[in-house]
């Protein structure tokens, strides 16, 4: 079973190809995610949240994502 990441943002093909091969990836690219976007299930998966730099993560969506390890 593969590890689920959130994704925010717009990354090059050959890095979401990367990442797919390794991880479940849970891909958005509108920030904030819209309601409804991320289902309770899905967020307790979650481990890690790969982002682009000049979004980053509010304290509110990490505070939705109890098994959140790492942001990248």
């Amino acid at each position: 079973m593969k590890t689920d990441i959130l994704a925010l943002g717009v990354f090059p093909p050959g890095m979401m190809a990367a990442l797919a091969e390794r991880f479940t990836i849970h891909h958005f690219v509108p920030y904030p995610l819209p309601d409804g976007a991320l289902s309770p299930d899905v967020a307790g998966r979650i481990r890690a949240l790969a982002t682009e730099a000049n979004r980053g993560a509010s304290r509110d969506l990490i505070a939705r994502l109890p098994r959140l390890e790492i942001i990248a």
